[in-house]
């Protein structure tokens, strides 16, 4: 998938519903990105929405931090205080290029993006199997290993092995391509012995910098995981250009609010769902002071994760309440530590402006933010893990995840003692109305007949089920929105 798709951006957009819904009603659970989306498609054509939301915010997993805002941890609430202007996505970051519908709304609702840098050529890898340890430029290893897969293919052609069967002349346009490519013939900084950084910097004086001597491949393996840290640069979801909301993610779900009409039922859980031939019926509580009350609609679509649903009175075929149960053991552990910066020494000490750094052999990460260049404060994450090692970051205390962040803090900029403030962490288990990150319903082949994917996909009866879990961007908002327009479909079609 590095390749990317064939098919053009503009094929995937948002369902043309044929119907005319008046007077037609659908309850939504959830209000996140699924819910959202669904209840904005169906008021299009008139259907009469109500969006039931156990959280006091609408937006879900969207959530961006502010000063102020309260945090759920299992060693207790932690209170985010920001400077001013600062923010953090505690969930969904970035959007690829190819999210196309989630691209859409963007613009449809008037939402200002802005670059998303993940990879950039200045931040560090650490390895302690590595070069003693010592911080390394991403741009020193990547051209190290490059100068090493070029020299081998020049060799190639010398010894005739790229261009075995072919005529003359292609096999001179070999070599010329792979030698523009190598730069081995330019002088000056298009030298390629400069692509890896250069010893001092570029200068008015007299004799150009040296550059920095390629690391032999042998050395780089001596790391347990450079190969995957720099290969994740090259994941289709991960690659340039990624984008971002201007002043936070959260700018998607306000925008969404602003045009979507729903009537909203915030801080109300669900308690259990029915039907019968005509009505669904779903009883629900309010947070505040523990009424319950039963809400019915001609349709339902579940947009609540399935951990949620699973603690809830389901009346639902054998089937679906079977792949409930089962899906909601599939969500993974998900965590990130935000630390707010009273000075971006990332940027003033070390010239790193947005991307990530990363440590070897740790569920380890600093992304830099991609805005506020110039601006004295800001907001680094300072972990981002998720799987199995998420699974066991999660069983530390909060004060040992800070700790282990802090450490790795302190590996990559020196001043990071003095300049940070303070650090908080999110474990998507620990929150109350997530407990989760995302759920991989859709891996080794089962999408067959019976498999919680598959069953959950259709509707039972007149509920239908919507999620980022039931598509092949679990974890996206790109997903949540391609299994709203599924459902959306499916309550049209029965209509």
């Amino acid at each position: 998938f590095r390749f990317g798709y064939s098919a053009s951006a503009s094929e995937a957009v948002a369902p043309a519903l044929k119907v005319h819904a008046t007077g037609k009603s659908v309850l939504i659970i959830g209000g996140g990105i699924a819910g959202l989306t669904t209840a904005h498609e169906l008021e299009k054509v008139g259907y009469k929405t109500t969006i039931v939301e156990a959280r006091t915010r609408l937006g879900g997993r969207n959530w961006t931090w502010r000063d102020g805002e309260k945090v759920e941890h299992r060693d207790g609430q932690q209170t985010v205080r920001f400077a001013e202007g600062d923010y953090f996505n505690a969930g969904p970051a970035r959007i690829p290029g190819f999210h196309t519908n989630l691209l859409n709304y963007c613009q449809n609702f008037g939402v200002a993006l802005e670059p998303f840098l993940y990879e950039n050529q200045n931040a560090f890898f650490v390895s302690p199997s590595c070069q003693g340890g010592q911080r390394m430029r991403h741009r020193h290893v990547r051209y190290s290993i490059q100068k090493a897969i070029e020299d081998v293919a020049l060799q190639g052609l010398d010894h005739g092995i790229l261009t075995e069967g072919l005529a003359a002349e292609d096999a001179a346009k070999v070599r010329k391509f792979l030698e523009q490519r190598t730069m081995s013939g330019s002088e000056g900084p298009f030298n390629r012995s400069y692509r890896g950084g250069m010893v001092g910097h570029l200068d008015a004086s007299l004799k150009m910098p040296d550059g920095l001597k390629p690391i032999p491949l042998a050395e780089l393996a001596n790391s347990d995981e450079l190969g995957v840290a720099l290969s994740t640069y090259d994941w289709i979801e991960w690659q340039t250009s990624l984008m971002q909301p201007v002043g936070g993610m959260d700018s998607i779900v306000k925008a969404f609010d602003r045009h979507v009409k729903a009537e909203r039922r915030m801080g109300t859980e669900l308690v259990g769902i029915s039907q019968n031939e005509g009505v669904v019926s779903c009883r629900v509580r309010e947070r505040r002071n523990g009424k319950e009350e039963t809400l019915t609609a001609d349709f339902c679509v579940v947009t609540a994760g399935l951990p949620i649903l699973a603690k809830a009175d389901l009346q639902l075929s054998d089937d679906h309440r079977k792949a409930v149960t089962e899906g909601a053991k599939r969500y993974e552990h998900t965590s990130k530590i935000a630390w707010s910066a009273k000075r971006r020494f990332w940027e003033l000490d070390d010239g790193v402006y947005g991307g990530a750094s990363s440590l070897d052999g740790l569920p380890m990460q600093n992304w830099y933010p991609s805005s506020g260049y110039g601006k004295k404060t800001g907001v680094m994450l300072g972990a981002y893990t998720a799987g199995p090692r998420a699974a066991a970051w999660n069983k530390l205390s909060l004060a040992e995840q800070l700790e282990t962040s802090a450490g790795f803090g302190r590996t990559m900029h020196k001043s990071f003692d003095q300049d940070v403030v303070a650090g908080y962490n999110i474990d998507w288990m620990d929150q109350t109305y997530s407990k989760g990150g995302w759920a991989w319903l859709l891996r080794n082949g089962e999408a067959e007949d019976g498999s919680p994917y598959a069953v959950l996909r259709e509707p039972d009866g007149r509920i239908a089920f919507a999620g980022d879990y039931l598509s092949q961007l679990s974890g996206w908002q790109e997903g949540a929105i391609l299994s709203a327009h599924r459902a959306v479909n499916a309550i049209a079609a029965a209509t």
